[in-house]
């Protein structure tokens, strides 16, 4: 994401949850532990500013990932 938070708390911007992202953080952003396919990417980037919280990451990869 180009825009990483640099405060801990922040508000996902789909669902408006709270959740800690800590990008420049040893363990880094919780978001980092995903493997986000590129077309999840590429629709994040297009419809949001920031990261998105760990629940809409795994609805959205979930959406995109045929069974």
């Amino acid at each position: 994401m180009d825009n990483l938070s640099t405060q801990p708390l922040h508000s996902c911007p789909r669902c408006h949850q709270s959740f800690e992202c800590t990008p420049y953080s040893a363990t880094g952003c919780v978001c980092f532990q995903f493997k986000i396919p590129p077309q999840v990417a590429d629709f994040i980037k297009a419809n949001f500013d920031s990261c998105l919280c760990p629940a809409c990451l795994t609805e959205l990869i979930e959406a995109a990932t045929p069974n």
